[in-house]
């Protein structure tokens, strides 16, 4: 499993530009917001800034500024830098401070900006590689915990990058099964495509190209924020990559309980499709088939079709073969694939006996 910066990846805080660099971004001050004095909003006496205050006795706006002048449009405000609560991360400003329990607001002058990216590459980038290490689990954990959730949501960017990256280490990797989960808690607000059935496309492509990379779709939403078409919006992307639905962790239940059972219901279901052909085996590639064991223990055989393109939405398998034209590895149609994870199905090479071909 890999882990990618999706959304804005990189902290808050900085003292140069270097600290911004793995965000692409840059360090810039200071970074405030515009406040309203007590009793100063009498167009919005209920506003507040990120949750900090709820009663308009210390109401502040959402609007950020550099510099007093920024605040001119908004009649009775000031621009305080903003800062972090001390036992708390939510933030905060000099006048308004902390809720009661959060601790003191601790006002930071630099902060990185323009942290949020269109640019599918820097999402192509691994924050943790694949690995089989006895290490990898400690790593994934510190570069998960490392992230400050930070930025817009650039869904389509990121996928495309996350899908690519897994294309590339599948054409290193020919023997090994490899799926791309996208994990979020929010629907796209910025990059092309924006729209779900634009980000769907991608998911599409790559899960139909010559080297098929299935997406996985895990939501973590609030009744709330999914909406009444979230399920449906996000299973449209899981459909496209190849997988059946989207999997949607609540955030009233147990978060990280259910997420690893996410995760570990993926690991169950991401079966592979590809079996890998030995050069030196000596295989007759014409008296080789394919044998389908259902859960009740009845037995078929799937056809040949002969190359992806006649896949179409039917049953059958295909060799994929190398740059002299020989068979490397047998491959299950898409859609065949999809029916066997569904049906818990076992397939078996067949050796010997006359391939059959639709």
């Amino acid at each position: 499993m890999e882990f990618f910066r999706a959304a804005g990846a990189g902290g808050t805080l900085c003292s140069t530009n270097a600290d911004c660099e793995a965000s692409g971004g840059s360090c810039r001050t200071p970074l405030g917001a515009c406040v309203f004095p007590p009793g100063g909003s009498s167009a919005d006496p209920s506003a507040h800034f990120a949750n900090v205050s709820d009663t308009p006795e210390t109401s502040i706006v959402t609007a950020l500024c550099e510099s007093q002048p920024d605040c001119a449009g908004i009649v009775g405000s000031r621009c305080e830098v903003v800062g972090l609560c001390s036992l708390v991360p939510l933030q905060c400003t000099p006048s308004v401070g902390c809720r009661p329990g959060a601790g003191e607001c601790q006002p930071f002058p630099y902060t990185c900006v323009d942290y949020t990216s269109c640019d599918a590459s820097r999402y192509a980038a691994p924050a943790v590689a694949i690995s089989d290490a006895a290490t990898h689990g400690a790593e994934l954990i510190a570069s998960l915990r490392a992230q400050v959730p930070v930025g817009a949501t650039p869904t389509g960017p990121a996928l495309a990058g996350a899908l690519e990256h897994s294309r590339v280490w599948a054409e290193q990797h020919p023997g090994r099964q490899v799926v791309t989960v996208l994990a979020t808690d929010g629907f796209p607000t910025v990059c092309e495509p924006l729209e779900i059935p634009g980000i769907a496309a991608l998911a599409s492509s790559a899960a139909t190209g010559l080297l098929p990379v299935r997406t996985f779709v895990i939501g973590v939403f609030g009744d709330a924020d999914l909406g009444a078409d979230g399920q449906a919006r996000l299973d449209e992307l899981a459909r496209a990559g190849g997988s059946e639905r989207a999997i949607v962790v609540n955030t009233a239940g147990d978060v990280a309980r259910d997420f690893l059972d996410a995760l570990n219901a993926i690991r169950s279901t991401a079966v592979s499709c590809d079996f890998q052909l030995e050069a030196d085996a000596g295989l007759d590639f014409e008296h080789v088939n394919l044998r389908v064991t259902d859960a009740a223990g009845s037995t078929e055989d799937l056809l040949s079709v002969g190359d992806p393109a006649a896949c179409g939405s039917g049953d059958g398998w295909y060799y994929v073969r190398d740059a002299a034209g020989e068979p490397s590895q047998l491959r299950v149609c898409p859609a065949t694939c999809e029916q066997l994870e569904r049906e818990r199905a076992r397939v078996d090479l067949q050796i010997g006996c006359v391939t059959r071909i639709r």
